[in-house]
């Protein structure tokens, strides 16, 4: 009875110290408990992974222990059918590995491997159900896989096939997107984003302003009010959007952003009704407090902007720009807001041919009154005006 009881008690200690191995020294951890089909299949993809001149002759002996243990464990059995591809039997390790998907759709190695059969037979949706499988179901996944789903969105034949991928809401959907969007690939989830049904799944993250942001930031000026209007249901309507700054619905970037500081700010509400910009800044702030961007066509233009109050104090009165949104984009005009209330200015500007955006913007000069500077705006528009006929 002890000596049986001591049978039990080594076995435990071998199975405890083969666990504590498993990761750190699979091969020892197998050879001390035989009968650990974990500890076999790992010593046998640990001896596989040394490279071609690894012992086929042991890592099939591990994988026969591991299977009389347990014929279900999906590793030893793509093990098996990496062994038969490598002999050049493919039939064999098709079926193999299609046993292994059966068992369990977890296993990253199977999808892998039926992801590249799909490839070769050209079968995309069957390629695009195995990514989505394996990013459902793996966490080592994402950082394999993305990668090879955002260089395939480059691929205008991919595109639709990527998005209806995505129009299942999988839970990786807006992380891939996002992925795509920070690794170079804006441009190309863009077009896969277009032709989603249910894009709006993506905006509960904010991802659809991210994207806008990263094409405006990368000049593709088209792209970005492409996925703007997809998102909004509406595209920026006039020449600008929002002109007497009631309309929160209207956002950035085809709409405004406002500076909100402890030095100098902005916000909506300086006139009645809830319309109306306000601004203001402490003594010696300057910068920009809000700004919007314009797609005006080549030509001329007249921007026009009216006071809403008497600015307090004279020196710094705020200042309109427009300047082409490219690289050192050069400014098209100048207008200072007129500092009596209920009263208009003016200014003329010509958009250039190869500037096919451009900035708005209300500036702030520093001012040196011990109070800084407030006060409020009611209105800017830009209106196409008659080009002048030459004589």
């Amino acid at each position: 009875m002890v000596a049986a009881a001591l049978i039990v008690a080594v076995g435990i200690v071998r199975h405890g110290l083969a666990f504590i191995l498993i990761d750190q020294a699979p091969v020892l951890a197998a050879a001390i408990d035989g009968g650990n089909a974990r500890a076999a299949v790992a010593a046998a993809r640990a001896i596989a992974d040394t490279g071609p001149r690894a012992d086929s002759g042991a890592i099939d002996r591990l994988v026969g222990a591991a299977l009389k243990r347990d014929v279900t464990i999906p590793a030893a059995i793509e093990l098996r059918a990496l062994a038969a591809a490598g002999s050049g039997d493919g039939e064999r390790a098709d079926r193999l590995f299609h046993l292994s998907s059966t068992i369990s759709r977890r296993s990253l190695p199977t999808r892998m491997w039926l992801i590249q059969q799909a490839v070769d037979r050209d079968d995309v949706a069957g390629a695009l159900d195995n990514f989505d499988i394996a990013l459902r179901t793996s966490a080592d996944a994402p950082p394999r896989l993305f990668p090879i789903l955002a260089g395939a969105a480059g691929d205008p034949v991919l595109v639709p096939a990527i998005a209806r991928v995505l129009d299942r809401q999988p839970q990786w959907g807006p992380e891939f997107v996002f992925f795509a969007i920070k690794q170079g690939h804006a441009a190309d989830v863009a077009n896969v984003v277009l032709g989603m049904r249910g894009r709006a799944s993506l905006a509960t993250d904010s991802l659809d302003q991210t994207l806008v942001g990263q094409l405006v930031a990368e000049r593709r000026f088209d792209a970005a009010r492409r996925v703007y209007t997809a998102f909004a249901g509406r595209g920026p309507t006039g020449s600008l959007a929002d002109p007497r700054f009631d309309d929160p619905s209207a956002r950035f970037p085809f709409g405004w952003t406002f500076t909100d500081g402890a030095d100098m700010s902005a916000a909506r509400g300086a006139g009645g009704g809830g319309s109306g910009l306000s601004y203001r800044a402490g003594p010696g702030s300057a910068g920009t407090v809000a700004s919007q961007l314009l797609m005006l066509p080549a030509g001329p233009y007249r921007l026009t902007t009216a006071t809403a109050e008497d600015a307090p104090g004279g020196g710094a009165r705020p200042y309109w720009t427009v300047t082409c949104a490219e690289v050192g984009g050069s400014q098209l005009v100048l207008l200072d807001q007129p500092a009596a209330g209920n009263t208009a200015g003016a200014a003329t500007l010509l958009v250039p041919k190869g500037c096919p955006a451009q900035w708005l913007a209300l500036g702030l000069r520093a001012s040196a009154e011990p109070g800084g500077q407030s006060g409020g705006i009611a209105s800017v528009k830009i209106e196409a005006t008659p080009r002048p006929v030459d004589r």
